[in-house]
């Protein structure tokens, strides 16, 4: 059974890993559909990891944990899910410019940068709570590395409320949303931990 569970994990890592070297190619041919499905199989292969996680770890800390992480994992999944159907659809549509702007306003407005610094803020919490249960458990490197990704929640934060309040101080101006510093802080993180779950655990 926990073959299975570390197998959807690798999954998950090697369609990242596509991802990461088509991403570019694929804009450029307009096919962001696509891959915006790709990123929601990702996360879908994912899903396993937090359940195998908790059950292989008797800290109460790591079930407190899961429901931050499937949280996070509900709402990436939904969202790339709504941006395929959206995207699919007016890809196919003769006035371009007309659904270029809806795009925009779906992307970068409704699904983008405050949709997507929540779902970003949510999984650094996960992050922070796999921290102090790895410093529990006597894990002290996995701890050291967790510590340092849930560092990026003050990133995300910042970019959150820059875009939310109207009049932002300039300390928020410090982050920008770069989807390039995300996508791989995010497979880095997944690798760290797919590798810990398959050598240590």
């Amino acid at each position: 059974m926990g073959l299975g569970f570390i197998i959807m994990g690798w999954l998950g890592i090697l369609i990242y890993l596509f991802l990461i070297f088509t991403a570019n190619k694929l804009e450029k041919n307009g096919e962001t559909a696509l891959l915006h499905l790709i990123i929601c199989f990702v996360f879908i292969f994912f899903t396993p990891l937090p359940l195998y996680l908790s059950f292989n770890n008797h800290n109460p800390i790591f079930w407190l944990s899961s429901i931050f992480v499937y949280l996070f994992l509900i709402m990436i999944i939904i969202t790339m899910a709504l941006q395929v159907g959206h995207l699919s659809y007016s890809n196919k549509q003769l006035n371009n410019d007309k659904w270029q702007e809806r795009d925009n306003w779906m992307i970068h407005g409704m699904l983008g940068d405050v949709f997507e610094s929540i779902v970003n803020v949510v999984f650094h919490i996960w992050i922070l709570l796999l921290a102090i249960g790895f410093f529990i458990e006597d894990e002290f490197v996995m701890a050291a590395i967790m510590t340092v990704f849930s560092l990026f929640i003050i990133r995300n934060l910042f970019i959150l409320l820059n875009v939310v309040i109207k009049k932002p101080m300039r300390l928020f101006q410090i982050f920008k949303m770069n989807s390039v510093i995300t996508t791989l802080e995010t497979f880095i993180f997944f690798v760290v931990l797919v590798c810990w779950m398959t050598f240590y655990l």
